[in-house]
């Protein structure tokens, strides 16, 4: 198996065949490959450099996903309301645990189980979805990192029983 960069690239450093890349970091570390871990340092400190902008980013989309729970007509939502409400828990799902906030991807999964494949909502669902966007809120806001611990494992529970009492 050969990979060649495309010619915009210097080839002689990125071409590379198969049994010859390394598979982790440790790996990398390990065969002293000084061009590897390069990249990676300068991978990470690119993540580092975007993490103090994921919090304007994340509370900004936060925002929208707000907007749309309350444009949602319980019993008729626009399509399009619907598609900002997944698209923006789906947006804060996946970039979250890049970023050191995984308990706001949990939370993201569970409001996008809640949503998933409903042309509309029911009242009861319409709230549960409102306490999601309000969990969202509290640990952006506060900054939590990691899973949130002890308290960022009830409020999970808590919204997870609920949601499976609606049967979503």
């Amino acid at each position: 198996m050969r990979w060649e960069a495309r010619p915009t690239i210097r080839e002689s450093e990125y071409s590379v065949s198969g049994s010859d890349v390394p598979r982790t970091s440790a790996e990398n570390a390990a065969t002293g490959d000084a061009s590897m871990a390069s990249l990676v340092r300068a991978a990470d400190d690119a993540v580092a450099a975007m993490a103090g902008e994921y919090l304007s980013w994340a509370e900004a989309e936060l925002g929208r996903l707000g907007a749309a729970i309350e444009g949602v007509e319980a019993d008729r939502p626009a399509p399009a309301t619907m598609a900002a409400i997944q698209d923006s828990l789906h947006n804060l799902k996946g970039t979250s645990p890049t970023f050191g906030f995984p308990l706001v991807g949990q939370i993201a999964q569970s409001g996008m189980a809640l949503v998933k494949n409903r042309a509309a909502l029911a009242p009861s669902r319409l709230d549960l979805l409102r306490d999601h966007a309000a969990a969202l809120s509290v640990v952006l806001g506060n900054r939590i990192h990691g899973d949130g611990g002890d308290s960022g494992r009830q409020l999970l529970r808590r919204l997870d029983e609920r949601r499976q009492a609606l049967g979503a």
